[in-house]
């Protein structure tokens, strides 16, 4: 049988995984051109035309499952000018922020309690939670500059600043972050800021919520990848890097809408021996 010599195919050599580090790690998909600030308000036409853009190259870790942009660059990507991303303007949206609302008052006892934002932007659902549970709020973030004219409610304020250890202080009975961590090039450094906040109080709930990056391969939803996101996470990769961060999880859940469901109740791991109650969990979009 005559021998068939096949084209050599480039392979792009990819990079450690930015969750578990893991060498093993192959390309699935690039994209050649995406905008690198999807959420930017630009004031003309001719500028948005003329938006910056970057390449994308998806790639898999084959030890974690964790998929990210192999070529993002943070540089490219600014959240402290012109950024919006509330959608609370949305009938749907706001359904589903309420009902999430509703179900972490009623499931965590969340009246006149403290309630930890971080990246809320405009404060949307702080607004809703507190509201609904007569609680007080903080919110963390730089893009949000609250003006004089905005109605800020008294039981909440704005920090301007990125939540970082220096304000582990601040009370909360609930630290919740939305949309955030698949921002992150580094997400290793937002989760130890959180563990390191949490120190010993055992009546702290965590909450977070996470694209799934499973269901968007599995249903190719193309436009779920933008340049602002180099992370989608799926249940394992989820689970590895809240472990590696001296969390425990015990149970994962992976939901039929767009999020994935994570719940860690209790976390000892490598920084700590004790057992404790802290909850990191996201809610479903149906």
């Amino acid at each position: 049988m005559p021998s068939v010599q096949l084209p050599s195919i480039d392979i792009p050599n990819s990079p450690p995984c930015i969750v578990c580090a893991s060498p093993n790690t192959v390309p699935v998909f690039e994209i050649s051109a995406l905008p690198a600030d999807t959420i930017r308000l630009w004031w003309s036409r001719a500028a948005a035309r003329s938006a910056p853009k970057a390449k994308m190259g998806l790639t898999y870790c084959e030890n974690c499952g964790h998929l990210f942009n192999r070529y993002y660059d943070n540089d490219l990507v600014d959240y402290e000018e012109d950024y919006e991303n509330s959608q609370i303007f949305s009938p749907r949206f706001r359904k589903y922020a309420e009902e999430l609302a509703d179900r972490l008052i009623a499931t965590y006892h969340l009246w006149r309690k403290n309630i930890v934002e971080i990246g809320g932007g405009r404060g949307d659902f702080l607004r809703i939670i507190c509201d609904h549970g007569h609680n007080n709020g903080v919110n963390f973030g730089p893009s949000y500059h609250p003006a004089p004219e905005d109605d800020i409610p008294a039981n909440i304020c704005f920090v301007t600043d990125y939540y970082t250890a220096k304000y582990a202080a601040v009370p909360a009975n609930l630290i919740v972050c939305r949309h955030v961590l698949e921002h992150f090039w580094t997400p290793q450094e937002l989760i130890d800021t959180v563990r390191q906040a949490v120190g010993d109080r055992p009546d702290l709930v965590i909450y977070f919520e996470v694209p799934n990056g499973e269901l968007i391969l599995r249903e190719q939803m193309f436009w779920e990848f933008i340049y602002q996101h180099p992370s989608y996470f799926t249940l394992s990769s989820l689970a590895k890097l809240f472990t590696l961060c001296g969390f425990r999880t015990t149970r994962g859940h992976r939901p039929g809408g767009n999020f994935l469901l994570r719940k860690h109740p209790g976390y000892g791991g490598p920084r700590s021996g004790a057992e404790r109650c802290v909850r990191c969990k996201s809610g479903e979009l149906a």
